[in-house]
Formats: structure tokens, C-alpha cells, sequence
């Protein structure tokens, strides 16, 4: 009787009546924070200003004008310069309210909402889109202590709480108004701040490391070909007589590829032969209905978000059809596969190469992920290393199709691709130089992922006055 009270209780309060808002974990969540050591404050009794970014598209420029963030920028305690967009120097005028100052936390409410960092001081001046919250904190609380707060499992359940919409999910300004954090002292929030500070520079350093073992091998993979990139022109005046564009395409960057010019910096050592001729079996993969995934499905569907750097699958966070998908066998999944992303911003990208070493249960690939295999003849994780190579995704990105919606790459162009062919014992060498290199990498990544865990763990009990400061 006493847990319906509650329930009902809890329904009066928040307004909010649909079940997920309700689950356990969130109101186990509210009991340990109601237990915290330190007192509890909504977000926004302790910040000066919680407001989003412009609600109107603005009109962009070029590099020389004023930098301008969206929720692609923000990333977990710092922000990404990648891929960014610019505005005029007027349009920054209009829309100055949302000009974010150093020590000001973003927050993103679009895409992966919650996402929160700290506005470092050796930015220039910037401008934020609607998909982002500039939060500015009162002077008792650290900006650093808030992000790491926000970035926590204390902060994150909270706010998908308080996610609202089904396909497309966003965050009121309101609801991040109401999150509750607890306030400790300013030197335990000082000192929090430098523990996340401390663990996010080790996790930095660890894929660093990473990172070079990786190119250290790749550079290494080129030297043994006989490849240098640096000889290698971009063709940007030439002639194609016309005969050559009966039935063809068009565009200039496939006539571009076709240039001899292209492959000047290739070795004369090894042929340079078409994938398609060691191609042995490949396909496409299928397209399902969204709605029909579910954890109770017995068939594992691998997209192209399931693909990793390195080469990898991640199968953990994979979903799961309904077992009449599996017989389209063209799509099924076999080990040593070799899958390539063919659609959209993934070609050519970091992610867009996968090797397939076992398989442990029935499997099937997206319609946007093309696999084959490839003759007996030739190591498959060779073929598989120079596909993830710029030695190949120089040419798909010359040979993707781009048309008003999206970029693809077709299945005549993935045949037509040119890779240098060692002999095999050459093969299985540099297969086995790549293998121990992202063996070496997973290792220091893994490492990193736990260091970053384990800060995020203790900060987590220090908030709630389950451990001293030390």
C-alpha cells in the first residue's frame, strides 16, 4: 500500500505519466542522491543563466569569421574543432545573448543529449546552435565540478529521465533546470575537478599512444610495399576524350582516379590488380524496419554505427531482428569477412573497414555495409588492412557516386579498386605486423576506457560522501 501511495505520489509531482519516466533505477537514483552527505541544489538554484543556443538557422561563412559550435562539437569535458561551421560577424551580433564566455558548461539537448565540457579560456570568441545549453554557474560552484557531475552516472541517469520523444530525443531547458546535484564544499569540488582533470590526461595520453603504434605500423606496411604518398599528384588539368564518356560517368573525380598520375608514387615492385579479380563471394546487405528490433530476437544485426576503429565489430551493442531476416543469405555475416561501409559520411572514414575473425551466433549486415571474401589465394586481413588504408580510400572516395541525397559507393567501383599484390608469405607478414599492432592499441584503448571509468567511479562516491577526499 505504501509503494502505491508513492507511485501515485510521484505521479502528481512530476506531470509526467509515461512509464519510463517511472522506472526503478530512477527512483533508486533519487533515494542515494536524498542521501548524499552534502546538500542537494536544482541546477537552477546555483547558476545565473541556463539558456540555449539560436533557434534560427543562421547564414554560414567561411574560416574567417566567428566560430560557430552544434552538439557534433561537444564532446565528454572538452570540445571537438573538427568539423566546424562559421557565421558572420553580424549574424554573431544578433544572436550575442548566446555568446558563451570561458568557465560557461555546454550541455548538448539534441543527438547524444547531456553530453557536457567547459569552456576553455584560449578559445576565440564563438556562438552556439539551438542544439546546445550554455549553463553559467554561480561563483560557489566549480565549473569543472559541474561537468564532471553532469558527465557522471549521477548526472546522466537524470537526464534520460528526463529525455522526452520516441524517434527524435531532446531535453527541455526546464529539466536540466530541475536536475539535482549535490554541492560539497568548494575545496572537495576543487579537488574533484582535478581528479577527472588528471584521469582525462592519462586517458588522452593512453590513445595517443595508441594512435602512434598504429600509424608506426601503417607507415612501416607502406615502406615494405614500396609506396610513398608524398610522389603522388593531384591531377587538376586533363583531357578524356569523349569516346571514353559513352555509357560512363560524368564526374571529374572518377576521371581523376582513372589518370595514370594517380598512382605515380606506387610501387613498380608489386601489380596493382583489381579487387574484384580475388573477389570469391560478396553482397550486399539487407534493410530491416526499425520497429522490429528487439533484445528478444534471436538474429544479431550488425549496422555500420556497430563498426570500430581498428578494424573491429562491436557486437555487444549490436540489435536484434526477428529470425525470418536470416534467410537472405546473402546477408549473412561469415568469418573472414571483409565488410565495408558504402553509404553517406562513413566511406573512406575511420570506421568504414571491418574484419570478421569468428562468428559466435546467426548474423546478418545492413543494406548500407557491402562483405565479400576473397579467394584462398590471398590473406583476407591483408586485403582487409588495405582497404583500411589510404592506399584504398583514396580511390573510393575518387570513386563514390554523389547524388542530391547521399554519397555511395557502388558495387562495379568496389571491383574496380586497385590494391598492390605481394606474394602471399609478404602478405601474411604484414597481416601479422597489422594484427599485433591493434592488439597492442585495443590493449592501451581498454586501459584508457578503465583508467576514465574507475576516476568517474570514485568521484561518483566522493559526491555522495561515500569516500574521503584525499
Amino acid at each position: 500500500m505504501e509503494q502505491i501511495f508513492k507511485f501515485v505520489y510521484s505521479l502528481n509531482q512530476s506531470k509526467r505519466w509515461d512509464y519510463r519516466f517511472h522506472q526503478k533505477k530512477f527512483s533508486d537514483l533519487e533515494n542515494k542522491l536524498n542521501k548524499s552527505s552534502y546538500p542537494l541544489y536544482s541546477i537552477q538554484q546555483i547558476t545565473e543563466q541556463v539558456i540555449d543556443g539560436t533557434h534560427v538557422t543562421p547564414q554560414y561563412t567561411d574560416s574567417s569569421g566567428v566560430l560557430f559550435l552544434m552538439a557534433r562539437n561537444i564532446r565528454p569535458f572538452e570540445i571537438n574543432l573538427d568539423n566546424v561551421a562559421y557565421i558572420t560577424k553580424e549574424e554573431h551580433k544578433k544572436i550575442i545573448r548566446c555568446k558563451p564566455d570561458p568557465g560557461d558548461v555546454l550541455v548538448t539537448k539534441d543527438g547524444t543529449i547531456g553530453v557536457a565540457c567547459v569552456v576553455p579560456d584560449y578559445l576565440p570568441e564563438f556562438n552556439i546552435f539551438v542544439s546546445v545549453i550554455k549553463i553559467r554557474p554561480l561563483p560557489i560552484i566549480n565549473s569543472q565540478y559541474l561537468s564532471a557531475f553532469l558527465n557522471s552516472e549521477l548526472g546522466q541517469l537524470q537526464i534520460k529521465q528526463q529525455i522526452k520523444g520516441s524517434s527524435i530525443t531532446h531535453i527541455h531547458l526546464e529539466d536540466i533546470r530541475r536536475l539535482k546535484i549535490p554541492i560539497p564544499p568548494k575545496p572537495i569540488q576543487d579537488r574533484i575537478a582535478q581528479i577527472m582533470q588528471d584521469a582525462r590526461n592519462t586517458y588522452r595520453n593512453k590513445l595517443k599512444e595508441s594512435e602512434q603504434i598504429e600509424a608506426n605500423a601503417k607507415d612501416y606496411v607502406l615502406h615494405t610495399l614500396g609506396i610513398n604518398f608524398s610522389q603522388i599528384e593531384q591531377v587538376k588539368n586533363f583531357i578524356i576524350p569523349s569516346n571514353n564518356l559513352t555509357k560512363k560517368r560524368f564526374d571529374v573525380l572518377y576521371h581523376t582516379f582513372h589518370n595514370l598520375a594517380f598512382f605515380d608514387g606506387f610501387s613498380k615492385e608489386f601489380n596493382l590488380i583489381p579487387l574484384g579479380k580475388i573477389i570469391e563471394d560478396d553482397s550486399y546487405g539487407i534493410l530491416t524496419p526499425g520497429d522490429v528490433y528487439s533484445d528478444e530476437h534471436p538474429i544479431t544485426y550488425i549496422r555500420v554505427t556497430d563498426m570500430r576503429e581498428n578494424m573491429q565489430i562491436d557486437f555487444k551493442k549490436s540489435v536484434k531482428v526477428p529470425e525470418e531476416y536470416y534467410r537472405h543469405k546473402r546477408a549473412h555475416l561469415k568469418k573472414n569477412d571483409v565488410i565495408l561501409a558504402i553509404k553517406g559520411a562513413s566511406i573512406a572514414s575511420k570506421k568504414s573497414v571491418a574484419f570478421v575473425e569468428k562468428i559466435l551466433f546467426k548474423t546478418i549486415v545492413n543494406g548500407t555495409i557491402f562483405r565479400f571474401q576473397v579467394n584462398k589465394e590471398h590473406n583476407p586481413f591483408y586485403v582487409a588492412v588495405m582497404l583500411d588504408s589510404e592506399i584504398l580510400k583514396g580511390q573510393i572516395r575518387k570513386l563514390q557516386i554523389s547524388n542530391n541525397a547521399v554519397a555511395y559507393v557502388d558495387k562495379p567501383s568496389i571491383h574496380a579498386l586497385l590494391l598492390p599484390l605481394p606474394p602471399r608469405s609478404l602478405q601474411d607478414h604484414i597481416a601479422q605486423v597489422m594484427q599485433d599492432a591493434y592488439r597492442q592499441a585495443k590493449y592501451l584503448d581498454v586501459e584508457a576506457e578503465n583508467f576514465l571509468n574507475e576516476a568517474k567511479a570514485r568521484v561518483e562516491r566522493i559526491i555522495l560522501g561515500e569516500e574521503d577526499v584525499t
